[in-house]
Formats: structure tokens, C-alpha cells, sequence
């Protein structure tokens, strides 16, 4: 009995081990500092699907938080319109729980307060920042269901060339759901084990 026991331990624990390998982890990051400054069609790691966005540089007049590489300024330059931009992320989300963060900053040149909103899945936040209010770190969980989703970020409202301040995207896994295989799988190994200890006792009452 004891050895049977052993062996049901030691399956779950294997089970177990599967399903904690597809639990936490950064699985996406992106600082923006392998850009090219000025007013790009695209980004490595996001499509820019409305409007516009400035990649701003390091120094100069329009580094507005220093000692930050490169990062995004969500109104990009000579593209009016509204939302004054959307940024979705190429790399799609399975089903899952995730935790996002970022740095978002005010517009740091006296504008009015602007807003940006985050969606992953079918989580949606909304950050309304004074231009003044300083370079933050947010975060927030978001749940994809069914379907893949990119991550996207807007400015909402019409285009002015001032948007709030984008830097240091991340995405850490906090859950992925078992395929629905894997309960009818555990229970398999389960059995096998059972089979092979029944069929060992029988093999020494016999030789008995």
C-alpha cells in the first residue's frame, strides 16, 4: 500500500509541476529604446493602428523625463484625427490571466489633461493624467478569453501633437487554464500506476 501511495504522490506532483510551469513569468517586455527617434509607421514590438506617435529621444528639448533611453509619446506629430493614437501589440495573448505595467507620464508642457486608455482582452483601464503629474508606474490584471488579443494602448480624444508618455511595457503571465485534455490525462497516469501495482501483487502471490 505504501508503494502505491508513492507512486499516486509522485504522478500528482509531476501534475502539478505541469501546471506550475505555465504559471507566472514575464512574457513580454518592450522600453522602446531599440527605436529610431521621430515619427515611425510602425514600432518593433507594436502596430500602430490609429493616428500617430513620437518616439522621443534622450537629451534635447523634448526629453521630458531624462535618464529614461527613448520612450512613446502617444500624439504623435502631423496626423490629426481621433483617437490621436492607437499602439496594438504584434505579439497576441492566449487565454489567461496577465498582469500588465507601465510607465505613463503627463505631457510635461502645460497642456490640459489627457488620456490614455489599456486593453487587454476584455480588461480596459482608463488613466487621465495632468501635464504635470509626474512619470508613474501602473499596472492592472486582465483576463483574455476565447480568442487571442493584442495589447493595445489609445489616446483618446482628438490629436494635438501633446499625448501622455509611454515607456517600459510588460506582460507577466499569472495563469494560463489546463488544456481540457489534462484532468483525463492525470487520471490515465493514475490508472497505468494502479494497473502496474495490481499486477505486481498478483506476480507475488503467485511466486508465493
Amino acid at each position: 500500500m505504501r508503494r502505491k501511495s508513492l507512486i499516486t504522490t509522485g504522478l500528482a506532483g509531476l501534475l502539478l509541476l505541469g501546471v506550475g510551469s505555465a504559471q507566472a513569468g514575464v512574457i513580454f517586455t518592450d522600453n522602446f529604446n531599440n527605436e529610431t527617434p521621430g515619427t515611425p509607421s510602425t514600432l518593433t514590438n507594436f502596430n500602430i493602428t490609429a493616428g500617430s506617435i513620437d518616439v522621443i529621444p534622450s537629451g534635447g528639448n523634448f526629453d521630458f523625463y531624462p535618464g529614461n533611453g527613448l520612450y512613446v509619446d502617444l500624439d504623435g506629430t502631423n496626423t490629426p484625427g481621433s483617437p490621436a493614437s492607437t499602439i496594438s501589440s504584434k505579439m497576441l495573448f492566449n487565454p489567461g490571466t496577465y498582469t500588465v505595467m507601465f510607465n505613463l507620464g503627463g505631457n510635461d508642457r502645460g497642456d490640459g489633461d489627457k488620456t490614455t486608455t489599456v486593453s487587454l482582452g476584455g480588461t480596459t483601464q482608463s488613466y487621465t493624467l495632468a501635464s504635470n503629474a509626474g512619470f508613474l508606474t501602473e499596472s492592472f490584471t486582465a483576463m483574455v478569453s476565447g480568442s487571442a488579443s493584442a495589447l493595445s494602448f489609445t489616446e483618446v480624444g482628438s490629436s494635438d501633437n501633446i499625448g501622455n508618455i509611454l515607456d517600459n511595457v510588460s506582460v507577466s503571465v499569472s495563469s494560463v487554464p489546463l488544456p481540457a485534455s489534462a484532468p483525463m490525462f492525470g487520471a490515465a497516469l493514475l490508472a497505468l500506476a494502479g494497473f502496474g501495482y495490481a499486477a505486481k501483487r498478483k506476480q507475488a502471490a503467485t511466486a508465493a
